[in-house]
């Protein structure tokens, strides 16, 4: 029979994992790609059936991942395993069973998790950089430093469902000057930024205000900078 221990703060980042939806997005979003997040191999298929839920339906699996595991079971060769995996699952249970309430901090389990995970890559990083001296191959020993990211899910980075990469984009885009017509000077700096292609332009005002002139001073501009107009 298989007998593994399983550390008392990895036990608890799985749990939180399978049943804080907030923990497991922020995991999620840096993580989703890589199989490795604990020294255990065991420990890293639970978190892979976590994200991988999350990925389909974006929520925490709770109690399902024993339905998961019973899907996973049926196929499993290694008996062994299956048990040592199922006794796992059923000690986690009563974890959180018997402590629900520590699993609600969001902020805290997210620093924790990040601390946690963030030693355990930059642990096996550096694994990988002595098995490559080794092995006599300094070049890869660089390359695996060099590669290595430093992982942080802390809640002082971004929102849970916001990524950097669709801020950036959103800063790029607003960044741009995207105005259809310039109009000089002061007058620019209020009016250009509304001229843009999304936007619709209404002139609005009582009889006789200057809505006339204003038309015609926005059709003379665009003639001048050689747009087409009808």
């Amino acid at each position: 029979m298989k007998v593994e221990k399983f550390p008392s703060t990895e036990r608890d980042i799985l749990t939180s994992l399978i049943v804080n939806e907030q923990v497991l997005s922020k995991v999620h979003q840096q993580m989703n790609g890589d199989r490795f997040l604990f020294p255990s191999r065991w420990s890293n298929l639970i978190a892979r059936w976590c994200l991988d839920h999350f990925t389909k339906y974006h929520t925490a699996p709770k109690q399902s991942i024993q339905n998961v595991f019973s899907e996973w079971a049926r196929t499993a060769k290694d008996k062994e395993a299956v048990e040592l995996i199922e006794d796992l699952l059923s000690s986690l249970s009563g974890d959180y069973k018997s402590r629900a309430k520590d699993f609600q901090s969001n902020d805290y389990w997210i620093d924790r998790v990040s601390k946690y995970v963030g030693e355990a890559q930059l642990a096996k990083n550096i694994k990988d950089q002595q098995d490559a001296i080794d092995r006599g191959d300094l070049d890869e020993a660089l390359k695996i430093r060099e590669g290595f990211k430093k992982i942080d899910f802390s809640s002082k980075t971004l929102g849970n469902f916001v990524k950097r990469e669709e801020v950036k984009e959103t800063y790029t885009y607003l960044s741009e000057d995207r105005s259809l017509l310039k109009f000089p000077k002061a007058l620019g700096e209020f009016l250009n930024e509304g001229f843009t292609r999304e936007n619709f332009i209404a002139f609005v005002g009582a009889d006789k205000s200057g809505k006339s002139y204003w038309l015609l001073e926005v059709l003379w501009q665009a003639v001048k900078q050689r747009h087409k107009v009808s």
